[in-house]
């Protein structure tokens, strides 16, 4: 995938977390099982897209592989 801020490579992977993942629209505080309390659960694992050079991780959330 290229970086749509550089246009560079970037990296494949996953971001990973024991207990889920979770967007929210505002900042709060981060609870045990903070997955429940977003406004978008992510689940555990998401596809994410390292770039080195601006230090920017592109992630799909939409995608299961694992």
């Amino acid at each position: 995938m290229k970086c749509p801020y550089c246009s560079n490579e970037m990296k494949k992977g996953f971001l990973q977390s024991r207990d889920g993942l979770g967007w929210s629209q505002k900042k709060r505080i981060i609870a045990a099982f903070s997955e429940l309390f977003a406004d978008q659960p992510l689940g555990k694992t998401v596809v994410a897209y390292l770039c080195g050079d601006c230090q920017k991780i592109v992630i799909d959330y939409n995608n299961d592989e694992k």
